[in-house]
C-alpha cells in the first residue's frame, strides 16, 4: 500500500521541494489524530473552480435583483476586475481600488432589500461550479468530525447556501 506521501505525489501537479520535511509533518499530523485537526480553505476559486462566478458574482449576475443593481455593480466589475487580476500592480497599489469596489458593491446591496429566499434564488439561478472532489472532501471531514473553516472575502450567506445547495 502506497504512504499517504506517496499517494500526494502521484498527482503531476504536486512539487515537493523536501520530501522528507513534508513526510515528518504528515506523520505528525497522522499521529495528532482527527481530534486535533481543523481544515482551513478559502472558497472564491479554491473551493469552487478557477473559472467559476465568485459569491459576490451570484449576487450581481443574476436577475434576482433590480436592473439598477446589476448594472452598477456590473459596471464596477468592470471597472475593478482589472485591476484585481494586473500582475503588474502591487498589494498595496490595489488595495484603495479593492476597497473602494467593496464598499460600492455593498452600499448597492444594501439598497436590494436582500432576503434568504432570494439569496436561494439568485444561488439556484447562478451557475457556481465546483472545484473537482471538494464537495467530497466536505462529505469526509463532516463524517471524520473535522471542522471546517471557510475563510473568504466573499459574502457568508452566499457561500452557505451555494455549500447546501451543492451538497444536497
Amino acid at each position: 500500500s502506497l504512504s499517504l506521501l506517496e499517494f500526494i505525489t502521484k498527482n503531476p501537479n504536486v512539487r515537493i521541494k523536501n520530501a522528507g520535511l513534508v513526510q515528518q509533518k504528515l506523520s505528525m499530523l497522522l499521529a495528532g489524530g482527527s481530534a486535533n485537526l481543523a481544515v482551513v480553505a478559502d472558497f472564491d476559486r479554491t473551493m469552487s473552480g478557477a473559472k467559476s462566478i465568485s459569491a459576490h458574482g451570484v449576487l450581481e449576475r443574476v436577475d434576482v435583483f433590480d436592473e439598477e443593481f446589476q448594472k452598477l455593480t456590473q459596471a464596477n466589475t468592470a471597472k475593478y476586475y482589472p485591476i484585481e487580476i494586473d500582475p503588474n500592480l502591487t498589494i498595496e497599489q490595489k488595495m484603495p481600488h479593492m476597497k473602494d469596489w467593496y464598499e460600492k458593491n455593498h452600499a448597492a446591496m444594501a439598497s436590494q432589500n436582500i432576503t434568504k429566499p432570494k439569496i436561494s434564488e439568485a444561488v439556484r439561478s447562478a451557475n457556481v461550479i465546483m472545484r473537482e472532489k471538494s464537495l467530497e472532501v466536505i462529505d469526509f471531514v463532516q463524517r471524520a468530525g473535522i471542522p471546517l473553516l471557510i475563510f473568504s472575502a466573499g459574502l457568508g450567506d452566499i457561500i452557505e447556501e451555494v455549500l447546501e445547495f451543492k451538497m444536497n
